[in-house]
């Protein structure tokens, strides 16, 4: 790359060898933040009406606290909506996930 200023080494040589990692670590990094369950406790003041998805989940299927039996198709309907965003980006970036784990092509 004689004569390549840093944009286009950039452009032309990092940016396509660090598509596959990038990919990868936008899997894991929205993973992880979707199950987060410490920060909104901190930030949030009004917990009746303000939490994230998988913490509400606790309000669909009520304990023995609440003292009613809990309403098992609601709650399996929930996971499945709170589970659906994680699960739709990992099977669409499945094929780069897999590449930025164990790609050799460096």
């Amino acid at each position: 790359m004689d004569g390549a200023g840093p944009i286009r080494f950039f452009l032309e040589v990092l940016l396509p060898l660090s598509k596959t990692n990038m990919a990868a670590l936008a899997t894991i990094m929205f993973v992880w933040s979707w199950n987060q369950y410490l920060w909104p406790l901190l930030i949030v003041t009004d917990h009746a009406n303000y939490a994230t998805a998988t913490m509400q989940l606790q309000k669909v299927v009520p304990g023995p606290l609440f003292g009613s039996p809990p309403i098992w198709n609601t709650a399996m309907a929930a996971n499945l909506i709170v589970l659906a965003p994680p699960v739709l980006v990992t099977l669409l970036l499945q094929r780069w996930f897999v590449r930025g784990l164990i790609s050799t092509d460096k």
